[in-house]
């Protein structure tokens, strides 16, 4: 039953208007099928980036990912028996050791999808296709464990969208996602 209120969710988003229309077809055509997420044996599934920002400071919160040996923004995937809001709550608490409610997190703002490059992870990750939240909060106040942190992630830290850019040169996904927050939240920056 939850993987059909999960394709629910995911099928508003992708006919929204937070779904590029170049990959809306791949995404529904993914949506077909009756399994989602990576611990149903699927190793294209659904998955999602929680991206902190200062607005103010013009800063954006990524990480050194142990896995991917990339530096992304923090994330997960969804998995079996969760939905979007669950998945955001504990993926939250599992890489910055807080607790956070939907109106601290606020609503998705883009769907991508990422083919997964490194062979190691072909047995499980093929692609993922990702969910973006970027988290406003203030850089000065923003705490993480990092304890929780350095499970998943060699280094994090706050570093201004071109920075970010050169490290994320490979990621097509991630680098949309940076030129969303440019576009929609950093308005004067440019990339």
């Amino acid at each position: 039953k939850m993987t059909k209120e999960l394709a629910a969710q995911l099928i508003n988003l992708a006919q929204s208007d937070i779904c590029p229309e170049k990959i809306r077809p791949a995404i529904i055509d993914r949506l077909n099928s009756e399994r989602l997420t990576r611990d149903e044996g699927e190793v294209a599934h659904f998955s999602l980036f929680i991206m902190a920002i200062d607005v103010r400071k013009k800063l954006v919160y990524i990480g050194h990912h142990k896995k991917s040996d990339k530096w992304i923004p923090h994330g997960g995937h969804i998995d079996a028996g969760e939905l979007i809001e669950q998945t955001l709550v504990r993926e939250i608490w599992e890489e910055w050791g807080r607790r956070m409610t939907d109106g601290e997190i606020g609503a998705p703002v883009l769907l991508t999808i990422t083919e997964i490059e490194n062979p190691n992870l072909w047995p499980v990750c093929r692609r993922h296709y990702d969910i973006w939240y970027f988290v406003q909060v203030d850089k000065d106040t923003f705490t993480i464990d990092p304890e929780v942190l350095h499970g998943e992630f060699h280094e994090a830290r706050w570093m201004g969208l071109e920075e970010a850019s050169r490290l994320a040169s490979d990621s097509p996904s991630v680098l949309e996602a940076y030129s969303l927050v440019s576009s929609n939240f950093f308005m004067d920056s440019q990339l």
